[in-house]
Parts: C-alpha cells; sequence; structure tokens
C-alpha cells in the first residue's frame, strides 16, 4: 500500500512535468542480463525483482541496479522483456504501482514461438499477445514492422554493442566454436555431441567474465531462432555466426556474406569444414560481420533512441492530453 501511495505521488510529479533527474526502472531480469546491462548506460536507476536474482555468470552486474523492496524508490517505468511470459507479472506491478509499462521486442511476432533451435512450433493465439501499453521499443525496423497491427507507439533502437570489448584474439590453430551455454540442456547436448570429436566449444557464461569466449573462438552457433545480443557480440569479435535459417535470422544475416544460414543442425559441421578450407570466404565474412555491428549497432544510437522512449512515455502515459 506505502509502494502505491509513493508510486502515484511520482506519477503526479511526472504529470505536473517536476524535474526527476534520474528515472526509477524496474526491469524483469529472466535471462536477459545483457540486455539490461546495456540498458544501464542510460545511468537511470534500475531495479529487478528478488524472485529474479542477476546471474553474475551472464554478465557483470552493473552498480546502478539494486533488488526491488519496500525501500526503493518510487517507480516510473516497468520494462517487460517478453511480451508472452512476462507481461502478466509485468500488468499486475503496473496495476498495484500505478506506473506503465514499455515491451521490448527483440524477435518478430511470427517467431514470439519457439526460441531454441530444436523446438518445434506450438500452436498459439497470437492475438492474445497484442498487448496494450503505451510503447514498445524493437531491435530492428524488420521486428517493429511485424507487430504493425498494434496500436501502441514503436521505438526502434538497435542493440549497442561496445566494440572495443569485442576483439578476436584466437591464438589456437584449431577451430574453437562457442555456444551459448544458457540455453535448454537438450540444444546443448546435441551441439555438443556433434562437435566434441573434432573442435573444442568454449560456453559463452562463465566465472571470470574478463575472459570473453567470443573473443578467443572462430566460430559462434546460434542456439535460438532469432538474433540475441550474443550473437551481435560475436560478430563484433569477427566470429562466423552460424545460425538457423528463419524469417528473423534472414532478415539479419545475409548468407555467406555476414554470417552462415543452415537449414538444419546436420548442416553445422560440413558448414565449418567448408569455411575451414583454404581460399575459403571465411575471413570476408567476419570483417563484414563486424562492419555491419560498427555500423548499424553504436552504443550512441542505442542510448539515444531510448532516451526518445522514456521521453515519449511521460506525454502518453502521465500527460495524455498532451
Amino acid at each position: 500500500m506505502v509502494m502505491a501511495i509513493r508510486s502515484i505521488l511520482r506519477s503526479i510529479q511526472r504529470a505536473q512535468k517536476v524535474d526527476i533527474d534520474k528515472l526509477n526502472i524496474l526491469t524483469i531480469c529472466q535471462n536477459n542480463e545483457k540486455y539490461i546491462a546495456i540498458l544501464c548506460q542510460t545511468q537511470h536507476n534500475f531495479y529487478i525483482l528478488n524472485e529474479h536474482p542477476w546471474n553474475s555468470s551472464i554478465e557483470i552486474k552493473p552498480p546502478n541496479i539494486s533488488t526491488f523492496d519496500v525501500y526503493s524508490k518510487p517507480l516510473d517505468y516497468i520494462i517487460c522483456h517478453d511480451r508472452a511470459e512476462q507481461y502478466e507479472q509485468a500488468e499486475k506491478l503496473s496495476r498495484e504501482l500505478h506506473v506503465p509499462i514499455i515491451i521490448v521486442d527483440m524477435c518478430s511476432k511470427a517467431l514470439i514461438r519457439p526460441h531454441h533451435i530444436l523446438e518445434e512450433m506450438n500452436p498459439i493465439n497470437l492475438d492474445i499477445l497484442n498487448r496494450n501499453v503505451p510503447i514498445h521499443v524493437c531491435s530492428s525496423e524488420y521486428i517493429e514492422q511485424s507487430w504493425h497491427n498494434n496500436n501502441n507507439v514503436s521505438i526502434n533502437a538497435p542493440i549497442g554493442i561496445d566494440i572495443n570489448r569485442f576483439k578476436n584474439n584466437q591464438s589456437s590453430d584449431k577451430p574453437i566454436v562457442c555456444i551459448d551455454n544458457n540455453t535448454v540442456p537438450q540444444v546443448g547436448t546435441v551441439i555438443e555431441k556433434i562437435l566434441t570429436n573434432s573442435y573444442k566449444i568454449l560456453a559463452t557464461d562463465h566465472n571470470n567474465l574478463d575472459d570473453i569466449s567470443v573473443n578467443k573462438s572462430r566460430y559462434f552457433i546460434n542456439t535460438n531462432k532469432t538474433i540475441t545480443v550474443k550473437v551481435l557480440e560475436a560478430m563484433a569479435a569477427e566470429n562466423v555466426v552460424i545460425s538457423l535459417k528463419t524469417q528473423d535470422t534472414e532478415n539479419f544475416i545475409k548468407h555467406q556474406e555476414t554470417g552462415m544460414l543452415i537449414n538444419n543442425i546436420e548442416e553445422i559441421v560440413p558448414t565449418i569444414k567448408l569455411l575451414e578450407k583454404p581460399n575459403s570466404i571465411r575471413e570476408h565474412i567476419v570483417e563484414q560481420a563486424r562492419n555491419k555491428i560498427i555500423k548499424e549497432h553504436s552504443m550512441e544510437k542505442f542510448l539515444t533512441q531510448w532516451s526518445l522512449a522514456f521521453n515519449m512515455i511521460q506525454s502518453i502515459f502521465y500527460n495524455p492530453s498532451i
């Protein structure tokens, strides 16, 4: 009750355009550590829920993230990273605390299900995913257009990647393959089985985050059917990204130009063998992939677009008559 009253008073301040230096933003942290860490560079105050603690093996926890409790400052916004699985919880908190929701869309409407490379499509009523929120932020123009039937205001904010952090320094002559170990066990088991006899495998997540796996590997297997932050990091680190061909991946990766698109998991090894041949197109791919990240995924643009989103939501939610 006290938290709700404080949030309502905070809303009144926002409606009256009282200057508030730093926003207080709740973000639901369920395997979204990398995106949230980038977002924290906006320098606002971010909060996560106690039931979804920060996983420090995925990303270093920024200093401006705290666990949300009764002593936390009143909120301005709630960020929902998954409209299928997180929205009900975000909506409940939104009603209780009288704060608006921002939805982040990193995959198209068609691929909201399934997520990983071996998962079959399950029937889902996509109409229930047309969530009524003041604004949603999309990671690409293509994804933004896929949700065009929504009445929500949308902003295109390509994920920002710190190019200086991701630079390849591979020292092994034997090809090293990196996979996202933060995925369902059956996927990792299958990929490990088909690779383990021929290639060294590195996991993306481990205890020493200064030792970045994709900076040492030559190939990155995208275990998702969409483009993730880890895919962008691998491209920045001059890995050849090998990804299942889907609507989302095909829109982002140009086959044999900025990555390799395959039709099934059995094509992973033949693809690597092809790229390991003398005079292959591997060097061309990694150069073009890194250039794509430099050109399209600057931190400056990402932070600018998110600042725009934060400013726009005030006029939409707190000052609806404007």
